[in-house]
C-alpha cells in the first residue's frame, strides 16, 4: 500500500530538516507564511473528534482565501479537500454522525452534497503538482469498495475488514465468506495449488476471500506503522469492531469427489457450525480427517491451510462382519475420545462411500454418542461437488431419549417407505425402477410436519436412505434417528 499522494505536503511539519531541503521536490520552498506550517503539523496525525483535525478545514479555507493567488494558497485548497475525504470516510466507517456534521459544515452544510462537494473540491484542486493526487483521491472517492479487487488503497482494505467482521456475526459465516468469494480453481485468478484443489469448491471460495481480507489487514497495520493518516484513524475503529466478536472458525472441508454419496434433492443445507473431525465409513473401513480452518478473531484474521491435499485419512479400524444389534464398538468409542480430547463441546460430519450398509452407519452415531459427541452431520455432496448436510439427532434407548414429540415418522425398508403421523400410515412400495422416490416427494408435500424420525432397516444402502432424507423439506431442526436394539 502507498501511503498517501498528499503525505509529502506534511512531512515537513515533523522532519528535522529545514523547510528548504523537505519541500525542494513539491515547488513550495518559498512558504512565507509560518501558519501553513502549523497547520501540516496539526495534519500529519488525525484527530478524528469532530472539534480536532475537521476544524483545520475552515482554517485553510480562510489560508486560502487570504492567500489567493500564490502558491501556498493551491496546497491549502488541496489539503482542505483531501484531509476532507479522509474525515469523511472515517465519520462513515465509525458511524459518527457529528464528525461528519462537523465536515460538512465547511463544505455546504448538507451531509447528503458531501462526497460530491468534495469531489468537486478535488477537482479544482487537480493543477501543477497536486493534479495526480488530487485526481487519485477523486478515484479513492468513488470507486472504493467493499470487495477485494475494488479501488485499492487504505478505503477499500477498511471496507472490506469491516465487511468481513459483519459476517463473521451471521449464524453461518463460511457460506457468507463464500458467497463473497471467488474459486481461484474455476477462474484461474490466483494460483491453484493441489492443497487448494483438494477443498470443496466452498471452502476454496472462502479461503479466497479470507485471504484477501487478511491481506488488507496487513496492508493497513504497516500503513499505519509508515505513518499514514488515514490508515492510523482506522485501525483503531476496526479493532473496535472486533472486540465484542465472539471466535468465530471457518473450517476448509474437502472435496468429496467419489468419497461421498451424491445428493439426489434439489435443496441443498450447507454443513452448519464447527466440526472438529470428519468420519469417511464405507464398507470396508473407517477413517477420519481433521480439518484445518481460518480464523476471525480480536486481533486479525488467521489461516490454517492444509499442508498437503486432502483427504489425509487416518483409518481407525477395519469394518468386519458385525453382530445384528446395534451398540456402539468400543475401539471406535475409545478412537472418538482422543479426537475429542479436553473439548466440552464436540462434533463430527460422517461421509458415508455409495454402497455402505446404513447398519454401519448407524454404529458410528451411537459410538459417537457415547464418545460426548454433541451434533453430528450426514455429508453427501451435489452433483456441483459442494458438501451438503443433514444434522441428526441420535433417539437411541438407553443412550438419549427423545426431547420433543416427533410429528412424522419415516421408516425405510427394503420394500418400500413407511410414512407415519398421528393415527395416519401410508405405505409406499417399491417400484421396478426401486424405490418410488417421487411419490415418497408427494407423500411428504401433502403433510405438515416440524419433527421428523427417520428409523430404516439393516441391509438398506446410505445411498438410499439420503434418497428418502432428500425429500424432506430443509428445516433448522435436525432429523432424529431412530435406532433400534435390533435394526
Amino acid at each position: 500500500m502507498k501511503w498517501h499522494h498528499w503525505a509529502f505536503l506534511l512531512a515537513a511539519a515533523v522532519s528535522a530538516l529545514s523547510v528548504e531541503r523537505t519541500l525542494a521536490n513539491v515547488d513550495t520552498t518559498r512558504v512565507r507564511d509560518t501558519t501553513l506550517l502549523s497547520m501540516r503539523r496539526a495534519l500529519s496525525h488525525y484527530d478524528v473528534s469532530p472539534c480536532a483535525t475537521a476544524a483545520q478545514l475552515a482554517l485553510l479555507a480562510q489560508f486560502a482565501e487570504e492567500h489567493n493567488g500564490q502558491p501556498e494558497a493551491e496546497e491549502a485548497r488541496f489539503l482542505r479537500a483531501a484531509v476532507a475525504s479522509d474525515l469523511a470516510f472515517v465519520a462513515q466507517l465509525k458511524g459518527n454522525a457529528d464528525l461528519n456534521a462537523a465536515v460538512a459544515q465547511n463544505f455546504g452544510g448538507d451531509p447528503k452534497e458531501l462526497t460530491a462537494r468534495i469531489a468537486q473540491a478535488l477537482q479544482e484542486a487537480a493543477r501543477g503538482i497536486y493534479k495526480e493526487p488530487a485526481l487519485s483521491a477523486i478515484k479513492a472517492l468513488r470507486e472504493s469498495g467493499e470487495q477485494p479487487g475494488a479501488a485499492p488503497g487504505p478505503r477499500s482494505d477498511a471496507l472490506l475488514v469491516r465487511r468481513a467482521i459483519a459476517e463473521a456475526r451471521t449464524a453461518q459465516p463460511r457460506e457468507r465468506f463464500a458467497a463473497l468469494g471467488q474459486d481461484p480453481c474455476a477462474t484461474q485468478t490466483e494460483p491453484c495449488t493441489p492443497e487448494v484443489a483438494s477443498l470443496d469448491s466452498e471452502s476454496r471460495k472462502a479461503l479466497w476471500y479470507l485471504s484477501k481480507v487478511a491481506e488488507a489487514e496487513q496492508r493497513l497495520d504497516k500503513a499505519a506503522k509508515l505513518g499514514d493518516q488515514l490508515a492510523e484513524a482506522v485501525v483503531p475503529i476496526l479493532h473496535e469492531a472486533r472486540r465484542e466478536l465472539p471466535p468465530t472458525a471457518v473450517q476448509f472441508l474437502p472435496d468429496p469427489q467419489a468419497l461421498a454419496i451424491t445428493w439426489p434433492g434439489a435443496t441443498r443445507v450447507a454443513p452448519v457450525g464447527e466440526m472438529h473431525v470428519l468420519l469417511f465409513v464405507s464398507s470396508s473401513e473407517l477413517s477420519y480427517v481433521t480439518l484445518q480452518q481460518a480464523r476471525i478473531g480480536a486481533e486479525s484474521t488467521s489461516i490454517e491451510l492444509p499442508d498437503t491435499a486432502f483427504p489425509k485419512r487416518v483409518k481407525i479400524a477395519d469394518v468386519q462382519r458385525l453382530p445384528a444389534s446395534v451398540k456402539p464398538v468400543s475401539e471406535w468409542v475409545s478412537a472418538f475420545q482422543k479426537q475429542k480430547g479436553d473439548a466440552s463441546a464436540w462434533s463430527a460430519g460422517i461421509v458415508p462411500a455409495p454402497g455402505t450398509p446404513a447398519h454401519l452407519l448407524a454404529r458410528v452415531l451411537v459410538s459417537l454418542v457415547q464418545a460426548g459427541a454433541q451434533t453430528t452431520q450426514l455429508l453427501s455432496r451435489t452433483q456441483a461437488g459442494q458438501l451438503t448436510s443433514v444434522p441428526t439427532h441420535v433417539v437411541f434407548a438407553g443412550l438419549r431419549e427423545a426431547q420433543e414429540p416427533i410429528d412424522l415418522n419415516l421408516r425405510v425398508r427394503m420394500s418400500g417407505y413407511v410414512v407415519r403421523a398421528g393415527e395416519s400410515e401410508v405405505e409406499i412400495g417399491r417400484s421396478s425402477d426401486g424405490y418410488d422416490v417421487a411419490a415418497l416427494a408427494r407423500t411428504l408435500s401433502r403433510r405438515r410436519f416440524q419433527t421428523v424420525g427417520v428409523s430404516f432397516v439393516s441391509d438398506v444402502t446410505t445411498d438410499n436412505l439420503f434418497a428418502a432424507l432428500a425429500q424432506l423439506p430443509a428445516s433448522d431442526r435436525p432429523v432424529h434417528v431412530l435406532l433400534r436394539n435390533q435394526l
